[in-house]
């Protein structure tokens, strides 16, 4: 054996797989707290339930813009909060993550369709119905995020994010 040979056999784990492990970690942090979830489940059963709870609750129209502000700023300290605790920062717009633009474009028209669902429901005069159809619609939002972020979490695991 030359000295040459034996430099190789020191280092067991090729190049390749301590990048594969080093995204496998990179990854790890992109999962979010159980807590997360709970907070993002009911943010969204909210804002897609405002026409009723504005309806129900006869709360003026003015209001709508400072519970919007309420959630945006909430959603924006928990992203915050997320970066400065792990101390990673990634792409957050789906459009970086190529196996993620399918679900989060699916997603988006399923909410949407939901949303007008409902305040059309509303504007008709059937709170209960729109009750009714705010449950799936929130969780279809919800399967939707956990879809997307998991498309999200394979793309960085494959190495395949754009910046």
């Amino acid at each position: 054996m030359n000295g040459q040979e034996m430099v190789m056999d020191a280092d067991p784990t090729p190049p390749l797989d301590q990048a594969a492990e080093a995204r496998r970690r990179l990854a790890a942090h992109t999962a979010p707290p159980a807590s997360f979830w709970v907070v993002q489940a009911v943010g969204c059963t909210l804002v897609a339930g405002l026409p009723i709870w504005m309806s129900l609750l006869s709360v003026d129209a003015r209001y709508l813009q400072w519970i919007l502000v309420v959630v945006a700023l909430a959603a924006a300290g928990l992203s915050w909060v997320r970066r400065r605790r792990t101390g990673v920062t990634l792409p957050r717009w789906a459009s970086a993550y190529p196996s993620a633009r399918r679900p989060r474009v699916v997603v988006m028209i399923v909410t949407v369709l939901g949303l007008i669902a409902i305040h059309t429901l509303v504007g008709r005069g059937q709170e209960g119905l729109a009750l009714a159809v705010l449950g799936p619609v929130a969780l279809a939002s919800l399967g939707g995020y956990l879809w997307v972020h998991a498309s999200m979490r394979r793309d960085i695991e494959d190495g395949r994010v754009r910046a």
